[in-house]
């Protein structure tokens, strides 16, 4: 029984598991229709907006 849950372990967290994880990234990618690259300018400036204080204010990081 160790030997087929080490070898088991040794398919999941090798190879395999990498081309899933790849895979996985590209399918979220293609079904959010590249979000993470048509909205890159926006969260950009979102971040650089939430690290200006305000007067009175928190950051987002306080």
């Amino acid at each position: 029984m160790p030997d087929f849950l080490s070898f088991i372990n040794e398919i999941l967290w090798g190879s395999v598991m990498i081309y899933l994880l790849l895979g996985a990234g590209v399918w979220f990618t293609w079904r959010t229709k590249y979000i993470q690259f048509r909205y890159i300018r926006q969260f950009s400036r979102s971040l650089k907006k939430s690290l200006q204080p305000q007067p009175g204010g928190l950051t987002s990081f306080q």
